[in-house]
């Protein structure tokens, strides 16, 4: 029997990683770092993790955008 499911297992890896990722920028600013150290974490994640860390580098960046800590 074939399965068909509403979403793909791709869908769904994204979805976690994406929603990962937002949960752990959001506790970093809640304990008070800053877009700038947070940026300089993902730098160094990308030189260490390479390709993969890139890829993931966008959803860092929008969760940045969404709870940095409005002037």
């Amino acid at each position: 029997m074939a399965s068909n499911p509403a979403i793909s297992p791709e869908d769904l890896t994204n979805f976690l990683w994406q929603s990962c990722i937002a949960i752990h920028v959001k506790k970093c600013f809640e304990a008070g770092a800053t877009k700038e150290e947070i940026a300089e974490v993902l730098g160094v994640a990308i030189l260490m993790g390479g390709g993969p860390a890139l890829t993931h580098s966008a959803f860092v960046a929008q969760a940045i955008e969404e709870f940095a800590p409005k002037a």
